[in-house]
């Protein structure tokens, strides 16, 4: 269970849950749920914890209970797809403006209002 090897790593560095927790900017209630399997930390807070742990998110993850593995990777795939779609529509808008700012300059000077 992700909880259990939260715990298990977080000891392993000889850190309290409070010292987790500051580091990553989580309460220590929150770290306690966790790891007593109340809840799970979401897709984003994962990256952070493997970072933190120094070992990769699969490492992290590992359980035995595949259905909760299978859950996280699809909200990190989730995720991923949001900020996929985010630049992708910001790339469009910024050509957008791009393409009229251009258009305006090119034309706004020939059409003259009497």
């Amino acid at each position: 269970m992700v909880g259990d090897n939260i715990k298990q790593m977080r000891l392993s560095k000889g850190w309290s849950q409070e010292e987790l927790g500051l580091k990553i900017h989580i309460t220590r209630q929150t770290i306690s749920k966790w790891e007593k399997g109340l809840s799970v930390p979401d897709a984003g807070t994962v990256v952070v914890l493997a970072d933190v742990f120094g070992c990769s998110v699969s490492v992290l993850l590992e359980s035995e209970d595949s259905d909760q593995l299978k859950i996280l990777n699809r909200l990190l795939a989730r995720r991923d797809d949001r900020w996929s779609r985010f630049w992708k529509v910001f790339a469009i808008v910024c050509i957008s403006v791009m393409v009229l700012w251009l258009l305006i300059a090119l034309f706004g000077t020939a059409v003259r209002f009497e």
